[in-house]
């Protein structure tokens, strides 16, 4: 198993409710972090429009920060409060591994 020295860091966007009583959408912000330096590695954003319930973190074993789509060897998955789920940083390969991950028994739930 590849180490790396990367690390995702993860905003907490304030989602509130419209006028009409659906949420708003909110962006969360991302940054790959090199542990050891404090360097940035790479960054970017996301809209989300339900809150954030629980974070599970994978490891990208087949690239880094440094490829030319701007991903982090440490990924998440995001489970929503509606049970929709996103990965952050989203890239192709981020979204085959967290493929990858729920084909091996990746199993998650809310509170609900």
């Amino acid at each position: 198993h590849p180490h790396s020295h990367e690390i995702l860091l993860l905003s907490h966007p304030v989602l509130g409710t419209s006028a009409k009583g659906g949420s708003t959408t909110g962006t969360l912000e991302w940054h790959c972090v090199d542990g050891v330096k404090g360097t940035v590695l790479s960054s970017g954003t996301e809209v989300i429009s339900s809150p954030v319930v629980q974070v599970l973190p994978i490891h990208a074993h087949s690239f880094s920060s440094y490829g030319k789509e701007g991903g982090c060897r440490q990924n998440a998955i995001l489970v929503h409060e509606d049970d929709g789920v996103s990965v952050v940083p989203y890239t192709v390969q981020s979204a085959g591994e967290v493929d990858k991950a729920i084909g091996e028994g990746l199993y998650a739930h809310t509170k609900k």
